[in-house]
């Protein structure tokens, strides 16, 4: 036997009998690694701490329809932002500038263009009510003026029967103050991370001139879902002196195992209605979504969009009637670019698809139409990581429909897709 194992190269082994349990404890035993480092954080609500959520938004699109003379164009700046001058006690800002022009058909299949544009802001205070452990109280109030100014023209057709108009007034300006408060029970997932639900609601004072004179001030009540974070105050217990020996290394965006969620995360619910007038607005939407990364850089995911609206609207005298349901699912991947600590690209594609469906009567003339769509797309921000578990970021993004097909009430069909270019800001975070 021995000269046989000599003949083919292998040599007997020995070992004493303190090697062989150490050897048989090495492979039955998996030493875990050290556990990552997680930098102490302030606590929401304390001195020097600044807030953002998902209410920052900065927006730009353009987007055309195959063989159709609707379009769209729209730009909009949303910031709001908050500061804890002291503990639990916050100052911010909520301003808004926004663009929108809209060419689409009409009840009576007019092609009408609707031009919006609005500039409100106001300064806001709040208070943070910590309710133990990782739960507060945080509700916010602001103070402010706006101007918003609304047009409507017939490019071809008859008349203005598309819906949306609270007092089917051409042309008409609104200038005034409003008030708003938004009062939100915010979980911190993580470190500068939270989620919050609550109540909202909104009053403006200023009288629509222009058209008949019934004020058309609006009040809205509803409930909202917001994504936000936190940086800066002091942390209740000072950093280790060797994080990096003591607890392991700190974790960062883009490792294996990791969850992404970013501000299209977002639930709500309005009822808007316009003093002396019949005209009125639903909306209720639902749209979770999160990326995971299957390995060290690269994500999968997948976003759910669910919404419902019917409004009620003037074409001068005329009541017009709009309802839109739709549904869509987006399946994606990302891919992320570190490009520094603080800083990376995130590029993300998509495949979207689903359906809609859109109602709009004025008197006797229907536009209604079921669709079904499937499109693809891409979102290129940089990503600027502020404080561990959060980021902002910035980038462009552009969408195609590979088909949307309209079936309309008579049962002919149609094929109208859209392409749209533009560049978003995103607020998200990660787990």
């Amino acid at each position: 036997m021995g000269g046989a194992a000599a003949a083919q190269g292998y040599l007997p082994t020995f070992e004493s009998p303190e090697e062989s349990r150490a050897r048989a404890h090495e492979e039955l035993v998996e030493v875990p690694a050290p556990p990552s480092y997680e930098p102490p954080s302030a606590p929401l609500g304390a001195a020097g701490q600044w807030v953002v959520t998902n209410s920052l938004v900065t927006s730009l699109s353009s987007t055309s329809f195959d063989g159709s003379q609707a379009s769209s164009l729209a730009g909009s700046l949303v910031a709001g932002t908050d500061y804890f001058l002291v503990r639990n006690l916050s100052i911010g800002v909520d301003l808004e500038l926004g663009y929108s022009g809209v060419s689409s058909y009409g009840a009576d299949g007019s092609l009408v263009k609707t031009v919006t544009s609005t500039f409100a802001a106001g300064p806001r205070i709040g208070y943070n009510v910590p309710l133990g452990g990782r739960f507060s109280f945080y509700p916010r109030a602001t103070l402010g003026l706006e101007w918003a100014h609304r047009t409507e023209q017939v490019v071809s057709g008859s008349t203005a029967s598309v819906g949306g108009n609270p007092t089917g007034a051409p042309a008409t300006t609104q200038v005034g103050p409003w008030v708003s408060l938004y009062a939100p029970i915010d979980f911190q997932v993580r470190p500068h991370l939270f989620l919050g639900l609550g109540p909202s609601v909104f009053r403006d004072f200023g009288n629509a001139q222009g058209g008949p004179d019934v004020g058309a001030e609006r009040t809205r009540v509803g409930v909202g879902l917001e994504l936000g974070g936190d940086w800066g105050g002091a942390p209740t217990e000072p950093a280790p002196v060797s994080p990096s020996v003591a607890h392991g290394p700190a974790r960062r965006f883009g490792q294996q195992g990791e969850v992404v969620i970013t501000g299209e995360v977002s639930s709500n619910a309005f009822w808007t209605t316009y003093d002396g007038t019949g005209s009125s607005n639903v909306a209720v939407s639902f749209a979770p979504g999160f990326d995971y990364f299957v390995v060290n850089h690269v994500a999968l995911g997948v976003a759910v969009q669910a919404a419902y609206e019917n409004s009620t609207g003037l074409d001068g005298s005329a009541t017009v009637h709009a309802s839109t349901t739709s549904f869509s699912a987006i399946p994606r991947v990302a891919v992320d670019v570190p490009l520094a600590s603080w800083l990376s690209l995130y590029p993300r594609a998509t495949l979207f698809f689903g359906y809609q469906s859109q109602d709009e009567t004025e008197r006797a003339s229907t536009n209604a139409s079921t669709q079904d769509f499937a499109g693809v797309g891409l979102y290129v921000p940089v990503l600027l990581h502020v404080a561990p578990h959060l980021f902002v970021g910035f980038g462009p993004n552009v969408s195609h429909e590979l088909t949307h097909s309209y079936t309309f009430q008579d049962g002919t069909e149609q094929q109208v897709r859209a392409t749209t270019f533009g560049a978003a800001l995103t607020v998200g975070g990660w787990l």
